[in-house]
Order: C-alpha cells, then structure tokens, then sequence
C-alpha cells in the first residue's frame, strides 16, 4: 500500500503547539504515513519533531516572511502532499493560501484565537482574513469545545468544516524523576516552590506572577520555564528588570525536565489572555500538582468549577491572595487535585487525539 504524504507546517518549535505536533508525529502509524515537517529551528522541539518525521525543511518564518513563503512553496510543489497539516496562525497563512494556489488539501488547526491584542479594525480585518482562508480549508482542528465556540462565533470558519481533536496528555507513561530542582537550586524542604512553565509572550502575563508573588506573606521559590518567543525579546528584558534585585525568582529558559520540576513543585500558575487548550496544565493535573489559572475558557475545561482555582486576568492582587488560600488550605488543593485528575484522564488523552487526527488524514 503507497503511504499517504502528509506535510506538517508550523511557524514555532517551542510551546504547546510544537509539543502537540511532537504527540501527534510520535503517535502515527509509519507504515501508512510518510511525515515532512517544515518549521523554524527556534525551540526545543525542532530536533525531537525533525528525528521521528521522514523528511523536513527549515525556513525562518519571522524573519524572512517573503523567503519563507517561497521556501515552502517550493517544497510544496517538489513534495506534492496528500495533506497539508497547518499549526497555529503564521503557518495557516501561508500553507492554507498555498493550498489553495496548488490545490493542496489542507487541515488548519488554530492552537488558540489570538487576535486579543490587536486594535477593533484590525482585529475584523484578521477575522475576515480568516473567513476567507477558510474556502481554502477542508477541516479546521479546534483543540478544545471553548475554542470551537470561538471560532464559530466569531465565524472564522463555517461549522460544517470545524471539529473538535481535544490536546491530551500521556496518563499512562509512568514517570521516574530523573532530577531535583531543589537540590539544583539549593531550596530547602521546608520553602514553597511555584512554578510558571510557558513561552515568555506578552500573552502570558508572567509580570503577574511575579508581582503576586512578591507580596506573599509566607516564603516561596518561583521558577520561570520557558524560552522567549521570537519578537518578545523587550518583554523577556522587563521581566528581568522587574525581577533583578530578587534572590528567589529563577529563570530557568527551555528545560527537558518539565515533568520532573512540576512533580516536584508545590503549585503551578498560569496566567495566559487566551490559549487554545494548553498543555501545561493538563501535565500538572496529570502529576497532580494544584493549579491556579486565569479564568478562561480554555482553563475552566481543564480544570472544572472549584473557583478558588482561578483569578482574573491581569489581576495580581487577586493571585495573591489564591496563593494566599492556598498556602492555608492544601488538604482542599490536594481533594482538588484527585478531581481534576480522573476527569482529565478521561477527557484529554494523547492517544484519542493522535487516532483521531490520523483518521482525518485518510478521509
């Protein structure tokens, strides 16, 4: 039987979305599949995604919007896929109007609506630019119902061509620390540790972190994981001005380790405008570290109805004082936890969002 060509196209190796496509290439069946992956080489995932994909091609995205897209153009036309598997909004630009010049099937899945920062007009003119990308579009993925909401709504694309693949985690790969990241750090047993792990964006507000943090009333290590997304590079420098004259905020850049240091903190934040369904919740869940998140819809579907989980965004006084509770009841966190923990098992499985994806490859 001839392998059907699939190319999956991405505009960013770091964060969930290249995390997503890690579970996904790692999960097909290669005997009915052959994998090229085109992407920059600007995170930890390129090397991972690149070792288990058949073939793939760097192109610099950011930098070069006008090389890029001629790059892929030209592999597009060398390559002749069966199905072009677009991540995130940069990749879908390019790849969904490339598609449709070559006639190419395209699949588009979003990774989040982030349009939030832009002005009124310019967010109708991104709205109606989807809208129209969407004719050259034969499925949009959307990881979460939250996010299918959104799209329909805001009519990005028509229902008849929208599913819903939730992200999912790995529940039953068993997890062996490898590392201390208090012993690394030299924090002692008896001091908190809270942990943010994302991409350092303007999006993920981890400036409120780090001034909830500050305010605390009890002692507490806060670890920042993750690189910084290209163009963030002003952001990424105020946070370290903010921070500088504090001994116990770390930054920590892109870790292989995540699982371990969540394991072993003793809450993790998230404090992001919008995602899509992010996946470093589900991995706390999934270890079964309390959580406090900013309410949104995105978080509210991983981590239920418990309001003394969340704050609103940009709030930091008011994740000061969900910390604060916290601290004060961690018999309820830990009931919390168990929760969240048997309805994500159920609901967000790695496994189910791989057979499925790859049933759409098919059709």
């Amino acid at each position: 039987m001839q392998k059907r060509k699939i190319t999956i196209l991405t505009a960013n190796t770091q964060g969930g979305g290249a995390a997503h496509i890690l579970e996904l290439i790692s999960r097909m069946e290669r005997s009915e599949f052959q994998i090229d992956f085109i992407a920059p080489d600007n995170g930890p995932y390129w090397a991972p995604i690149v070792e288990r994909a058949d073939s793939s091609w760097r192109v610099p995205f950011r930098r070069k919007k006008l090389i890029s897209f001629f790059l892929i153009f030209v592999r597009l036309v060398r390559n002749r896929p069966d199905v072009l598997h677009t991540h995130g909004r940069g990749a879908g630009y390019f790849g969904r109007l490339l598609g449709g010049i070559l006639g190419i099937s395209v699949l588009h899945t979003f990774h989040g609506i982030q349009y939030g920062k832009y002005s009124n007009v310019k967010r109708r003119f991104f709205y109606k630019l989807e809208a129209i990308l969407a004719r050259f579009t034969q499925q949009h993925i959307c990881v979460s119902d939250s996010e299918y909401k959104a799209v329909t709504q805001l009519k990005l694309a028509p229902p008849a061509k929208c599913c819903v693949i939730k992200n999912g985690v790995d529940f039953k790969c068993e997890i062996s620390p490898r590392t201390s990241i208090r012993r690394e750090l030299g924090i002692d047993e008896n001091i908190k540790i809270i942990v943010s792990i994302s991409r350092i964006s303007p999006e993920k507000r981890i400036e409120d972190i780090i001034n909830a943090h500050a305010q605390l009333s009890f002692e507490a290590e806060l670890l920042i994981v993750g690189g910084v997304q290209e163009g963030a590079e002003r952001y990424s420098e105020m946070l370290l001005d903010l921070t500088k004259s504090r001994k116990k905020v770390h930054f920590l850049g892109n870790r292989s380790d995540v699982l371990d240091i969540l394991k072993e903190a003793d809450l993790f934040i998230t404090s992001s405008l919008w995602e899509g369904l992010p996946l470093t919740p589900l991995e706390s869940v999934r270890v079964k570290t309390p959580v406090l998140a900013s309410k949104i819809s995105p978080h509210r579907e991983i981590l239920g109805e418990e309001e003394c989980q969340y704050f609103e965004p940009q709030d930091a006084s008011t994740l000061k004082e969900r910390i604060e509770y916290f601290y004060l009841n961690p018999d309820l966190f830990k009931r919390i936890s168990e929760k969240n923990y048997v309805q994500a098992e159920q609901e967000f499985n790695v496994d189910k969002m791989a057979f499925e994806t790859m049933n759409l490859y098919r059709s």
